[in-house]
């Protein structure tokens, strides 16, 4: 029993390290965002999915906002949860290309509220890059605004 429970255990822990590393020659971008939508969802600091400085153009303004800051949170999980927002789910998840440095994603998404009910609906193009051995996102673009 003892050696289930450690066998258990152990995979656990395997599988969480691969998920925070994004390292090298076995990514996907497909679980590396699907993993990002987890952390979000959970209001974890989503900082280590991202390569600094990001590009971000989310808002209702065609400039683009840098941010270089590592240590400054990237959401406001209280002024998101002002909006009505209690998850985020995946309506489509696109891997356009990827290479062995970079990789587009395009992710339909939705935010919904406490009764599952959608208060917004938004596209959303990743690009995710690999700098040494690490990827992360790098630039982040959407046709339409959303609160951040």
């Amino acid at each position: 029993m003892n050696r289930i429970f450690l066998l258990t255990i152990v995979l656990s822990i395997s599988g969480t390290a691969h998920s925070i590393n994004h390292t090298d020659n076995n990514f996907e971008a497909k679980i590396f965002v699907e993993q990002y939508i987890s952390d979000f969802n959970q209001e974890k600091d989503i900082n280590r999915f991202f390569h600094f400085p990001v590009v971000w153009l989310v808002d209702n303004t065609s400039f683009p906002k840098m941010e270089d800051d590592a240590s400054k949170k990237l959401i406001d999980y209280d002024k998101l949860k002002k909006t009505g927002w209690v998850k985020s789910t995946i309506n489509d998840l696109k891997v356009i290309h990827q290479s062995k440095n970079r990789a587009f994603v395009l992710l339909d998404f939705s935010r919904l509220d406490s009764n599952n009910n959608q208060i917004l609906r938004s596209e959303v193009m990743y690009t995710i890059t690999k700098r040494k051995h690490d990827w992360g996102i790098s630039i982040v673009a959407s046709a339409s605004p959303f609160i951040r």
